[in-house]
């Protein structure tokens, strides 16, 4: 009689701008969490693959606003106060700042982690709104822009907006400096504050 098949393993975790999707050893897709899904699912299934988070309260700041953070290593789920509506207000975020998560590898869609060059991306015709800015307090050069877009719905009032139209996409934030990426996030989008 043979053994049966081993349990596939957690290989990576990959941010786009819809979805964090948790793929196995064997290439398949064990979990896909959206961004519009209560964040209690969310929490729960991460927790099955990468442990027990570490987790913080944030006041707010400015227009950011209240959240309680989860982290595992390289990946942050925040979990935003007040809850978010679809389809322009999500329900939660993620950040990542390194390319691991309690052991499992993290990146963003096209297989974009922490520490890599961003140059190519950046100009890259599916990239838009790119930032560039230096720190007046530590004289740090950064850029930022977003890929992976998404269109979404109009925004009442915003119709006759010409060519701009909503979105969300994978905020990428990079050492003008050296070319790296310093932390992706999504879904990030090309409205709010």
């Amino acid at each position: 009689m043979a053994a049966p098949p081993a349990a596939a393993q957690v290989e990576r975790i990959v941010i786009g701008a819809e979805w964090i999707t948790v793929i196995a050893d064997d290439d398949t897709e064990l979990a896909r969490f959206d961004y519009f899904q209560p964040t209690a699912e969310v929490l729960a299934g991460l927790t099955q693959y990468l442990g027990t988070p570490v987790d913080t309260w944030f006041e707010g700041r400015g227009d950011a606003p209240a959240a309680t953070y989860y982290d595992w290593g390289g990946l942050r789920l925040a979990d935003t106060v007040p809850a978010g509506r679809a389809p322009y207000d999500p329900e939660h975020w993620v950040r990542l700042t390194s390319d691991d998560a309690n052991g499992v590898v993290v990146t963003a869609v096209g297989d974009v982690a922490v520490g890599d060059p961003f140059a190519s991306l950046e100009a890259s015709p599916e990239s838009d709104e790119v930032y560039r800015w230096t720190s007046p307090e530590t004289n740090q050069s950064s850029v930022s822009f977003r890929y992976d877009l998404v269109e979404l719905p109009p925004m009442p009032g915003t119709e006759d907006a010409g060519d701009w139209s909503p979105s969300f996409g994978v905020r990428v934030y990079g050492d003008d400096a050296t070319g790296a990426v310093r932390s992706l996030s999504a879904p990030g989008a090309n409205f709010g504050a």
